[in-house]
């Protein structure tokens, strides 16, 4: 084990480390043929594998790091870098089918727009997303949703379920736009 060690754990870090840089590359800019998803993910793991490998080859001198001060900036940096993307994308981190849209960060104001939205009865939706009451309650339960009346309000349809009324809210949306 400690030849193999000694001749392919820096190597496969470095590679499997440039899989995992260039496919989360493509899927930050939504360029994701291919599988790159999937490669992202389960390649990911042989590298987490690569990583372990590589500090029981350097073990001595992965303890030494922690006496260096660089280690411990290091750590506040990657905190601090995390905690500022999540600040400015929210808890779907800007993903597709997320609360606001097709992807990237979401405008903090839009989820403010979208749960006074929700909160409205059908009969007002309808009237902003340029649809008849009828069609969008058509809509809905085509969703698989129950509508039990002009009143409800989309929070009250989906209370409850695996789907948020924002979600819904943007589906039914993007559909009022394709069939426009």
């Amino acid at each position: 084990m400690t030849t193999f060690l000694k001749k392919y754990a820096t190597a496969l870090v470095f590679w499997f480390f440039a899989i995992s840089g260039i496919t989360g590359i493509l899927m930050f800019f939504h360029i994701e043929p291919f599988g790159i998803k999937l490669i992202h993910e389960w390649l990911g793991w042989i590298l987490v594998g690569a990583f372990v490998l590589h500090v029981a080859r350097n073990w001595r001198p992965f303890l030494a790091y922690f006496k260096k001060l660089p280690i411990y900036l290091a750590l506040v940096l990657a905190f601090v870098a995390s905690g500022v993307v999540l600040a400015f994308t929210g808890n779907d981190g800007g993903r597709p089918g997320g609360p606001i849209g097709p992807g990237g960060p979401p405008d903090m104001a839009a989820f403010g727009v979208a749960a006074a939205v929700t909160a409205l009865p059908l009969q007002q939706i309808a009237g902003l997303a340029g649809s008849s009451l009828e069609d969008l309650i058509a809509k809905i339960e085509a969703q698989g949703f129950v509508v039990s009346g002009p009143e409800t309000t989309l929070d009250q349809i989906t209370e409850g379920g695996q789907t948020s009324a924002a979600s819904l809210l943007q589906k039914l949306l993007s559909q009022t736009q394709n069939s426009a």
